[in-house]
């Protein structure tokens, strides 16, 4: 029997039609760096007096069941669409050949997945039902490949020797860069920035019930929510006394390929904290600001995220 590898490893997805039906037919592979989705029981320790066993434990018991864990994986032109149906529901999209879509924050409801993680090698088959899209994070960096990192969150784990897969569909990898990345404040180019990270939110959190079949019953979603920070150089008092003032601003994380090859992360209505110029030695000075998202109204949404492409549809 082969050990299992991370080089063998093949990860499977495919939209469920509903929250409590595994998806059927051909699935899609998707690429990531690393993928921690799973589940989980810990052991509850059961202090039984008078079994006659003295002052040793007995027997453990199972806590409640755990589905979640995180995907990294990279920011590309074709796959990052997916992700983001799956966190933020169905975009808005326009165009022809080269199309726009638009997904924005605050959905009521959102798809869930089928996820198999496969390691052929062994073989061993983990699906896993009714996963969704909790959170998001990425970085901005001058230099590297642009990734982002996506917290899971599922309502059981089936172990089978056999695939459910069908015959998936692996498309072409178009990764955006970090070196392409910008920041824009007020729809102008924010400069010397030197890194930045954004997080989002859905609130999500599963919901246990009495049930035989040891799984959960649902993943309620919460309130949404992003914050983020900028590393700037010093160099006027513009972000401080924005702070200070308590005027929202906004803000606008993005990479591009080409004009039609592009990504943006727009949060409409940003709040910034009062920044602290540290001194720790005689090189440049940054300042570090925190910002958080609130609702816009003019927007209908905390977060708004465009993809530009030539994918038809992401519903």
């Amino acid at each position: 029997m082969a050990d299992a590898r991370g080089s063998d490893f093949k990860l499977y997805v495919k939209r469920q039609t509903n929250d409590e039906t595994l998806a059927t037919g051909n699935f899609e592979q998707l690429p990531v760096l690393s993928f921690g989705l799973g589940a989980s029981q810990g052991l509850g320790r059961d202090d039984v007096l008078s079994a006659g066993i003295g002052r040793d434990g007995g027997d453990p018991y199972l806590e409640g069941l755990e589905v979640g864990g995180n995907a990294v994986v990279p920011l590309d032109l074709i796959r990052t669409g997916m992700w983001l149906t799956l966190l933020l529901g169905n975009p808005t999209t326009s165009g022809t050949t080269d199309l726009t879509h638009v997904w924005k924050s605050g959905a009521t409801s959102l798809p869930a997945w089928t996820v198999e993680k496969a390691f052929p090698a062994v073989p061993s088959y983990d699906s896993y039902l009714g996963v969704k899209g909790n959170t998001l994070s990425l970085d901005l960096a001058p230099t590297g490949p642009a990734n982002m990192t996506v917290g899971l969150l599922g309502l059981s784990e089936t172990t089978a020797g056999a695939s459910i897969a069908g015959v998936p569909v692996n498309l072409p990898l178009t990764r955006f860069q970090r070196p392409s990345g910008y920041i824009k404040k007020d729809g102008a180019t924010l400069g010397k920035v030197t890194g930045g990270t954004l997080n989002f939110t859905n609130g999500m959190s599963g919901v246990r019930t009495v049930r035989a079949d040891n799984r959960l019953e649902a993943v309620d979603l919460g309130s949404s929510g992003a914050s983020g920070d900028l590393r700037v150089r010093f160099a006027d008092n513009s972000l401080k006394t924005q702070a200070v003032g308590g005027t929202p601003c906004s803000l606008e994380y993005g990479f591009s390929i080409t004009a039609t090859k592009s990504i943006s992360f727009l949060f409409p209505r940003v709040f910034l904290s009062r920044p602290r110029a540290e001194v720790n030695g005689p090189g440049g000075i940054e300042l570090p600001v925190s910002w958080q998202a609130a609702y816009d109204a003019t927007a209908g949404c905390l977060m708004q995220v465009t993809l530009k492409n030539q994918t038809a549809s992401y519903t």
